[in-house]
Order: C-alpha cells, then sequence, then structure tokens
C-alpha cells in the first residue's frame, strides 16, 4: 500500500498548516516517552511531514517547535531523527534564534541530544548557512564552535562550519597553536588541513609550517540537490531567498574552499577571489566587511586586496574600485585579463567569461584594453553565434577615437558579419552612440581633443545614416531601428559643442511620413521638434557674449531642417501636401511627377494635396474619426445627422447646415492633436505646437 494511500495518512493536497501543527504534536509525544506513538502512526506522520516541507517549506514558528524537540533528548529512534532533519526546508530565511538552538545542543552531557543527532543538526546548519538570516550570532559563536574541534562526531561538520566563518578577526595566535597541536595528535585529517589553510591565509608569516594538499571539494555544499530544492521552495514562496531575489552587495558572502576558495572557476577562467595577504593587525580588509555601515565606516582604511581581477565577479570590490580609482589598478586588472585571453586560439572564449566581462563593464562603462584587444581578434577570426550579442554589447563601450581607426579595426568587420542583420547592426550603433552621449558629453569640451571626437561623431553618423538607406531599400523593418538611433541624435546636448547634430536621411523622413504607420510618424515628428529646440538653442548661444566662440549651424542645415518640416506641417496640418511653396522641399517629389500624381487623384475625384492630412493620412484618418464621433456623442447628435466618409473642412460646413456637429475645422483638429497625446502619440503635437504660430499663444 503506497504512503498517500496508507490509513489515517493524508494526499498531498490535503496537508495543511494545521495538519502540520498535528504532526508535530505527534513528534513532541513521542519524544518525551517511548511507545506513546504506534510505530505505524509514527511512520505516518514522517511521510506526511516530508511531503508537506518538500512541497511547502516549514513556516518559521514550525521549524522552531521542530528544532526545539531535536535539540533536547529523545526517545525517538535515529532513523526517524534523520527523516525529520532530511526534510527541514525553511520556507524562509533561517532565524539566528534557530541557530542558537542548535549550537546550543552540541557536547557531552543527558540534556543533549545523542551525538549522531548533533551531527546530523551541525550538516543541517552547513546546509542553510546561506539562507540564514544573519551571520553575526554565529561570528559570536565562533569561540564556541571552536571547542568542539575535539569532539570526533562533528570535526568535519565545524571544519566546514568555521571554514565559512572566518575572517581575520577570529584568527588568533591561540587558536593558530591549538589547531597545530590539534594537527600533530590526529594527523594530516583533510577537514582540519583545510581549515588551517585558512588561517595560513591570513597569515602566512605566523604559520610557516608546509601544508599537504587538500583534495577538491573539501568544503563543498554536503548536498547541492538539496540546496537547489530548498531554493525552489523559497522562490515558489515568494521570499527573498539566495536566489531570484535582489542581493544587496554589501553582504557578500565568500567561501573557502572549493565553494569559493582562492578562486573561483567560471568555466575554464579561474577567477581570483578577494583575499588580502600580509594584513596587519591595524588594517582592515574587505574580507571582513559585513554591511553597508561597515563599508562606510570603514572605508578610508579599507585596503585593495592581492588580486584585483577578483573585481570581475565581487561587487563590493567594484564599488571600492569606483570611491578609488586609479589608473594603476585598472592596469593591474587589464593585465591580468590579457595575459588570460591571449591564450584563447580562435575567440572560443566561455560564455560566462563573456558574461562576466559584460556585467563588469556594464558596471564601469569602461572597456579595458585587453577585452578591446581581444574583441578585436575575435572579429578578425571567428565569433560564436551563441557570443555575437555579447560580444556586441561590449564593443558598445568602444572609447571614441578617430573615425577611420574605429572603422578599419571595428565598423567595417562588424558590418560585414551582420550584413545580413540590418536592425540588429542598427541597434549596435544606437546603443555605442549612447554611451558616447553618457560618457563624454560633459567630458569633452574643454579639451584638446574635442575637434577630432567632434570630426568622429559626425562621421559616425553619416556611416549609420548610409546603412540606414541602404537598409530600408530592402526592408520596411528597420525603420524603427533607424528612429531609434535619431532619437539618440536628438537627445544630444546643446550646449555642447562635441556631439552636433546630422540631420536624418531624406529618405527615412519620408518613409517614415508615408509608410502609414502612425507610431513611426509620430516618432519622427518627435525627433524634428527636438532638433528644432536644439538648433535654436545654438543660435541663442551664437548671439550670448558668454558664448564669442560657440558656432551655429551652418545656414545649409537649418533651411534644409525647415524644409523638411514644412513639408510635413504641408501634409498633416495645411493640407498642401507635397506643395514647394515657403521654402518646402516637396517631399523630393520632381514636380512633373508631382502634377502627374495630381492628375491621377482628379481622375479619381480626390485632391491630392489633402490625401496626406490630419483626416486623410492612412495613419492618422482613424484617429481623427474616432475623435469627432466621440464629439457626436457628447453632443448627443441624432444618429442620421452624424457624418460619413472622410472628414474634411468643406463636408463639416455641409454637415453643420444639414443639423450635424457644428464645430470649426480648427477647433476640430487641436481636438485630434489633444487625443493624439492622449494615446501616447505625442510627436506629431510637439513638432505642430513648436512650429505653428495659431500655437505660439496658447
Amino acid at each position: 500500500m503506497s504512503a498517500s494511500t496508507r490509513p489515517g495518512g493524508s494526499s498531498m493536497s490535503e496537508i495543511g498548516d494545521s495538519r502540520l501543527m498535528q504532526i508535530i504534536g505527534i513528534f513532541r509525544r513521542a519524544a518525551k516517552k517511548r511507545n506513546e506513538i504506534l510505530k505505524e502512526d509514527l511512520i505516518d506522520a514522517v511521510e506526511e511531514f516530508a511531503r508537506y516541507s518538500s512541497l511547502r517549506g516549514l513556516p518559521e514558528n514550525s521549524l522552531n517547535m521542530v528544532i526545539d524537540i531535536l535539540t533536547a533528548p529523545s526517545k525517538l529512534d535515529q532513523a526517524t531523527i534523520a527523516a525529520i532533519v532530511k526534510h527541514l526546508y525553511p520556507r524562509s530565511k533561517v532565524p539566528e534564534d534557530v541557530v542558537v538552538k542548535v549550537v546550543g545542543c552540541f557536547g557531552q552531557g543527558q540534556s543533549r541530544p545523542t551525538h549522531a543527532t548533533q551531527a546530523l543538526l551541525l550538516r543541517w546548519l552547513v546546509m542553510v548557512y546561506d539562507v540564514l538570516e544573519g551571520h553575526n550570532m554565529l561570528s559570536q559563536l565562533y569561540g564556541l564552535l571552536f571547542n568542539f574541534l575535539n569532539m570526533i562526531s562533528l570535526r568535519t561538520h565545524i571544519c566546514h562550519l568555521l571554514s565559512l566563518l572566518t575572517r581575520r578577526k577570529h584568527v588568533k595566535p591561540f587558536r593558530i597553536q591549538a589547531l597545530l597541536e590539534l594537527k600533530r595528535i590526529i594527523g594530516n585529517e583533510q577537514p582540519l588541513l583545510g581549515l588551517l589553510q585558512i588561517y595560513k591565509d591570513y597569515y602566512p608569516d605566523i604559520i610557516v609550517e608546509r601544508l599537504p594538499p587538500t583534495k577538491a571539494g573539501l568544503f563543498s555544499h554536503p548536498n547541492p540537490e538539496w540546496m537547489r530544492k530548498l531554493l525552489v521552495i523559497q522562490e515558489v514562496n515568494a521570499v527573498n531567498s539566495l536566489v531570484g531575489s535582489e542581493k544587496s552587495s554589501f553582504q557578500v558572502v565568500r567561501k573557502h574552499g572549493s565553494q569559493g576558495g582562492k578562486r573561483r572557476k567560471t568555466g575554464h577562467l579561474t577567477v581570483p577571489e578577494v583575499h588580502t595577504y600580509r594584513a596587519v593587525e591595524s588594517s582592515v580588509t574587505l574580507e571582513e566587511i559585513g554591511n553597508i555601515d561597515d563599508f562606510v565606516a570603514k572605508l578610508d582604511k579599507l585596503e585593495l586586496p592581492n588580486q584585483l581581477a577578483a573585481v570581475i565577479e565581487d561587487p563590493l570590490l567594484q564599488k571600492l574600485l569606483d570611491l578609488k580609482f586609479s589608473e594603476t589598478d585598472q592596469q593591474r586588472i587589464s593585465n591580468w585579463l590579457a595575459a588570460y585571453l591571449s591564450c584563447i586560439v580562435g575567440g572560443g572564449a566561455e560564455e560566462r567569461l563573456l558574461k562576466r566581462l559584460l556585467e563588469y563593464t556594464n558596471h564601469t562603462k569602461n572597456l579595458l584594453p585587453a577585452i578591446e584587444s581581444y574583441l578585436r581578434k575575435c572579429l578578425k577570426t571567428y565569433i560564436d553565434p551563441k557570443q555575437l550579442d555579447q560580444v556586441l554589447d561590449l564593443l558598445a563601450f568602444l572609447p571614441i577615437r578617430a573615425f577611420k581607426e574605429l572603422y578599419v579595426n571595428y565598423f567595417a568587420l562588424i558590418d560585414s558579419i551582420l550584413c545580413a542583420n540590418n536592425i540588429r547592426l542598427i541597434g549596435f550603433y544606437t546603443r555605442l552612440l549612447r554611451n558616447w552621449v553618457l560618457l563624454y558629453s560633459s567630458q569633452l569640451q574643454s579639451s584638446a581633443l574635442s575637434n577630432d571626437i567632434e570630426d568622429t561623431i559626425i562621421y559616425y553618423m553619416r556611416h549609420v545614416g548610409s546603412l540606414i538607406v541602404k537598409a530600408l531599400r530592402g526592408s520596411r523593418q528597420v525603420t524603427s531601428s533607424a528612429l531609434a538611433f535619431y532619437e539618440v541624435v536628438a537627445s544630444f546636448p546643446a550646449k555642447d559643442s562635441t556631439f552636433r547634430l546630422v540631420l536624418p536621411p531624406d529618405s527615412l523622413v519620408y518613409h517614415s511620413l508615408f509608410a502609414g504607420d502612425a507610431l513611426s510618424l509620430s516618432r519622427l515628428c518627435g525627433i524634428l521638434a527636438k532638433y528644432k529646440w536644439n538648433a535654436e538653442e545654438s543660435r541663442k548661444l551664437s548671439l550670448s557674449s558668454l558664448n564669442n566662440s560657440w558656432e551655429p549651424y551652418s545656414r545649409a542645415i537649418i533651411d534644409h531642417l525647415n524644409g523638411i518640416v514644412m513639408d510635413i506641417v504641408n501634409c498633416i496640418w495645411r493640407n498642401r501636401a507635397l506643395s514647394t511653396a515657403d521654402n518646402s522641399l516637396g517631399c523630393n517629389i520632381p514636380q512633373e511627377l508631382t502634377k502627374k500624381y495630381g492628375e491621377i487623384a482628379n481622375s479619381r475625384e480626390e485632391d491630392l494635396r489633402q490625401l496626406y492630412s490630419l483626416t486623410r493620412s492612412t495613419a492618422l484618418a482613424r484617429y481623427s474619426k474616432e475623435v469627432f464621433s466621440a464629439l457626436e456623442t457628447r453632443d448627443s447628435i441624432d444618429i442620421f445627422n452624424r457624418h460619413r466618409g472622410p472628414l474634411t473642412q468643406e463636408s463639416l460646413k455641409i454637415l453643420a447646415a444639414a443639423g450635424g456637429l457644428n464645430t470649426p475645422w480648427r477647433e476640430f483638429k487641436k481636438e485630434a492633436l489633444k487625443d493624439l497625446e492622449g494615446r501616447g502619440l505625442v510627436g506629431l503635437p510637439e513638432l505642430m505646437y513648436s512650429v505653428l504660430a495659431v500655437f505660439s499663444t496658447e
């Protein structure tokens, strides 16, 4: 008979918190008096407990109750105790009072549980170390735990627990002497050697004895599968667990042995761990920092670790280097990376290494020379398609330098690799430009290299513009990526002489205008509105007595920008599509072709000038119609007197005369612009408000 159908048992779905309390009550009674509970009932209770805990985890109060039972002398047989301890899955982080109870039950005496139970609880404490609510209490109990090294049944896991807890403040001469004496008595016991090695790492001058090597995985987690299951349980219960939660970067759990040791393996890469050797008593090391208060209080006294390459994986060291930046430290990190990356043949770097390098570069916003050199080698040899995104994300932090150098070493190769994926290619150039604006816009205004950098920016945008023109010929899907690029351009600081606007290609402008997509049209108008504002600010700066050296944009650029804007205004607002009057460009369509289009429209009883207006264009007509219908509903217009067909100025006059909604044409268009704003299509209204005189007084 299966456990799920055993008489008196419950199915997994039926086990609730109330039943859990009953089960714990059975354990308590069985622990106090032998044969108080029938053996079959106790087996059923253990199985139900195991199912409940494995599925939902134990609440804090239930965990406390079970620990109370296990840490006291008990009549339960050892197999039952082992089964209970095996399924002690805490639903949330383990509180410190549980830790105190467990440690408090260790030792000799009739008031203690059996040595086997003590060993099981100690092993469990090691397994839940990473999900403890805090480690301060355990640290305070360090001396007590150290004294249990003489107990054979506890020594292995005591060494493991001490290896996780040990910081420089714990390493005292009398403890070193005690460990060496214990080694002399019991011999080269692996856990003891591992703990001694940790002590020696802190004070190599005191422990001069050469220690035998320890085996790999000495202080690894006793049951990784159990830990994975625990983390899943805590995630399901939406608790701040070790995995899936935002961990404070000031609570870095540094482990020794194979759980971290001196070095951590990232694929085939061995990353040094944060460790400060030959520290003196008065100094403060990163290993001793437990929270943000410690970090701030001891910032001036903090010493950098011996291996700065640990910064790749250690967030606390990253913050320390941010605050104590020096070119020498950066060069040390770059040299370490160069030594490792130079060993990679054919660009076959481990994926996790690239991920770590990307995380570090994202944090510093600075591409180290060693990484840059390696990426250049990758571009010239081979890039694993699975790693291409990470390589491109790293290259998006390339520093500004002469455009020719950038083009030969990077851009030409990237263009070739991504020639079949224009969206991905333009996306890369957009990220690179955004990073340049963020990093350099405030740094180069007084730089002697400013003029050279300005030329690089201009050549760069022309290069991307030419790629966009070619891409538009083959695909319309590239429009969104292209507009994203020019949204970055439009965000250039107006008072920065380094980043000067370059107009988007005419083909992109008119493609977005006539494509029939309201979002693309709105984004284009938003870009041009920002261009207009930036150009006006530049003109004001050139006229300011404080900026005599400021050069405004050339007349040719301003005239072309105004021409593009007037084309859009003519199409959408003035019902003069493709006109060349008032400095308009006529959308760059030859007059002979415009005349032919007009004849075709006339043959269909249409007016070419109105076909791209706010109420007639394929991108905006639906929204305008919905606005007008809403106005009719608001005024309770009879259904028979409502407007039908496309909206025009003439049709509104006829409608008003027939008893329909009477609203001025201009006022209706203003309502249509407000509606577009409400829909999130703010670019078109912004452009109209900034250009049209009708809005200048509003």
